[in-house]
């Protein structure tokens, strides 16, 4: 069985940077409230992009200052026909001190309301630094302090999206997009609003393909 992702209002996001020679990605997800909201046109889509970029700015900050921020990608996932936009960026983040491998990440969680086996969704932000380091596996606490305050800003960002369609103005939530239930795929993905979100302390590491030698 293969699920399908589609759900009317739904939309992708795809945060696109380039690190290191490698480009590497974030992807979020928003929901509009209103039902039977999509699909998007392309100038509500533009829209929608460029509060996503604005809210992910807080983000990028802290990463390295050659971290380039590519762009923003929104996909309309209403259904399979759906039209995408994207909002070019530029620019690094803020941090300068030396650079750490691109798999090593700070790791956001995001709660969700539903409880459920398996961890929460997360969010692995590479492009860190060293002197974000309190040691070899620990990040600085007021780095951690920081970044949560942050990934909160962010999340509430995504919440205060809207866009107006005669005259009706239509909201979104941030939402994360589940497959699975364990190991089986679901005949139909299961969506929840993202509420609150926590940082871990510990470094975290994500797989990131290199490609061939």
């Amino acid at each position: 069985m293969v699920t399908p992702l589609f759900s009317n209002g739904l939309i992708k996001i795809d945060y696109h940077s380039q690190y290191a020679g490698r480009d590497w990605h974030v992807i979020r997800w928003l929901q509009a409230v209103a039902p039977g909201a999509g699909p998007f046109s392309d100038s509500e889509l533009a829209t929608i992009a460029t509060g996503c970029q604005a809210a992910y700015d807080g983000l990028h900050a802290f990463t390295r200052s050659d971290n380039v921020f590519v762009g923003t990608t929104v996909t309309d996932f209403t259904d399979d026909t759906g039209l995408d936009h994207f909002v070019a960026a530029g620019g690094g983040g803020g941090e300068t001190s030396d650079g750490l491998p691109i798999h090593t990440a700070a790791e956001i969680s995001w709660g969700l309301l539903r409880r459920y086996r398996g961890g929460h969704p997360k969010t692995y932000l590479s492009a860190m630094s060293v002197g974000q380091l309190d040691s070899v596996d620990q990040w600085v606490s007021s780095f951690v302090t920081a970044l949560q305050a942050a990934a909160i800003t962010f999340l509430n960002s995504l919440n205060s999206i809207t866009i107006t369609r005669s005259s009706v103005v239509i909201t979104f939530k941030a939402v994360n997009v589940s497959k699975f239930s364990g190991h089986a795929e679901r005949p139909s993905p299961v969506i929840d609003q993202l509420f609150g979100a926590t940082v871990n302390s510990m470094v975290s590491a994500q797989r990131r393909r290199r490609g061939r030698i």
